[in-house]
């Protein structure tokens, strides 16, 4: 019988976030090697006081950094072995004026690493990127792109940097809020009715 196809190497991006943590797990739980790229630290609480940990007898490898510096991003990111697949989950939601560019010099750095490696590159984007004014009827994914918010422009500027970059292997998937049962204490704030003014009252799940 023939070895057994190993599961690509994946580079993950904001590993401890919200979707992140879920994906890293999910991804363990399939046996795919996992790097995980986070600037707080592990996913399990590991942190790392050289910003590469690589532990033994583990499919997963910790790069604790900045995304938005992109020299040192790109130094750390070159001293890695190669990657196959990258999900790009780290995003900055709460963007203001001054912020700058925050979510693209993040991505810069990722295209250039799937560039490097050739990878396939996975985007978690946001149907914010459509905007909510005028908006009467479901989205599909062909309507106009409109968004209001700081956060939506940010992720539509991500997407086109995407489309103009020289990767011939991307997706994009433009996520709605996401829920669990075990992380819904922001619901109430972000499940919303298009098109109206409208907020639902979120209760918790009943037994």
């Amino acid at each position: 019988m023939g070895k057994q196809k190993k599961n690509p190497r994946v580079l993950l991006t904001g590993a401890t976030g919200y979707i992140g943590a879920p994906l890293r797990s999910e991804l363990l739980k399939q046996g795919y090697e996992v790097v995980e790229v986070s600037r707080s630290g592990a996913a399990d609480g590991r942190r790392s006081s050289d910003t590469h940990d690589k532990r033994r007898n583990s499919d997963t490898e910790l790069l604790q950094l900045d995304l938005t510096d992109s020299e040192t991003s790109r130094r750390k990111l070159a001293e890695l072995a190669p990657c196959s697949v990258i999900i790009h989950a780290a995003s900055h939601t709460a963007l203001k004026g001054g912020a700058g560019p925050v979510n693209e010099a993040m991505l810069s750095n990722i295209v250039w690493a799937a560039e490097r490696w050739q990878a396939r590159l996975i985007q978690m984007g946001t149907v914010a990127i459509y905007g909510e004014s005028g908006r009467d009827e479901p989205i599909a994914v062909g309507d106009p792109l409109r968004p209001a918010s700081a956060y939506g422009r940010s992720k539509q500027r991500c997407e086109e940097l995407i489309q103009a970059s020289s990767l011939s292997d991307w997706r994009i998937l433009r996520l709605a809020p996401v829920f669990s049962p075990d992380r819904m204490r922001n619901a109430a704030v972000r499940v919303y009715l298009p098109g109206t003014r409208l907020r639902l009252r979120v209760l918790p799940p009943e037994d």
